[in-house]
């Protein structure tokens, strides 16, 4: 008889660096911070300055920041290979930041679940945090934070300009204020010159900014993107996930995912995308 079994690859044993490279979008790095605890082994984390993400990885015993350009021969570059790779891993699912864990640090702890971190960037100093809270003060309202492109992968993760539009009205007759983030991107939506949507365009999206963004959000309606994965490390900030064709319900973390209420689907009629944002304002009312 033939065994058809699915055998796990065992993982090449390679030395590694204490000195490590990343350059990596903010939705990457708080993955990466969702797994320094389980890194036992101090090292030194080199981003380039432009990344503005720094203050994600202190309060890490383990972990001392630097900044470099390029990696040069003295970095181990950290991969974050793509949560679609199909990389074996040992200890458990092969969700994203597990396959660094192991691929990258070559660490395998059955024990350590991996779940967003709580993050408080309150007392960071940041130049982007004070303009962001000066425009905080603009916005007439209780508001909602949309983020419906500008992602790394657009086709695989976007949402469609009509879908945009329906959130924002179902939003706005909830009596929340929708602000939508055009994160990385410098486009405008048609639909928002009728003046009730905020458009954060040149916003100085650094972590802390970003942070003061969505603390002071009733809610959050998100892609798969850098916007979703740090408004779950805000506790009491629910969140609805506008999915296209990557799941960030189950490529992303083991567990800690109950602050996102609901999923919505690009392909939902404006009914069912109506009844979803409903649900995620009312909650907050």
């Amino acid at each position: 008889m033939v065994d058809t079994r699915r055998r796990r690859t065992k993982i090449k044993e390679r030395p590694v660096s204490n000195r490590r490279w990343f350059n990596h979008g903010i939705g990457d790095a708080l993955m990466l911070r969702s797994i320094l605890p389980a890194i036992k082994a101090p090292f030194t984390l080199a981003i380039p300055e432009g990344r503005r993400y720094s203050e994600l990885f202190q309060g890490f015993d383990n972990v001392s920041v630097e900044f470099a350009d390029a990696p040069g021969k003295q970095y181990q570059p950290i991969e974050m290979n793509a949560e679609d790779s199909c990389l074996p891993v040992e200890c458990g699912r092969p969700i994203k930041p597990r396959i660094a864990l192991e691929h990258d640090f070559k660490v395998f702890d059955y024990t350590y679940r991996i779940r967003p971190l709580e993050l408080d960037l309150s007392g960071a100093n940041s130049v982007g945090a004070v303009a962001t809270l000066e425009r905080l003060k603009a916005i007439p309202g209780r508001y909602a934070v949309i983020h419906a492109h500008g992602a790394s992968s657009p086709l695989r993760k976007d949402c469609p300009v009509e879908m945009a539009e329906w959130i924002c009205d179902a939003v706005y007759s909830l009596g929340l204020i929708p602000v939508l983030v055009n994160y990385g991107n410098d486009r405008v939506y048609p639909f928002a010159a009728n003046g009730r949507v905020v458009q954060t365009i040149g916003w100085p999206m650094d972590a802390t900014s970003l942070w003061w963004l969505l603390h002071e959000a009733e809610a959050v309606i998100a892609i798969d993107s850098g916007v979703l994965h740090m408004a779950i490390t805000i506790p009491d900030l629910p969140s609805l996930f506008v999915r296209n064709k990557i799941d960030f319900m189950r490529f992303f973390y083991d567990c800690g995912l109950e602050q996102v209420r609901d999923v919505l689907q690009v392909t939902d009629t404006k009914t069912e995308t109506e009844k979803k944002v409903s649900q995620l304002c009312l909650s907050v009312q």
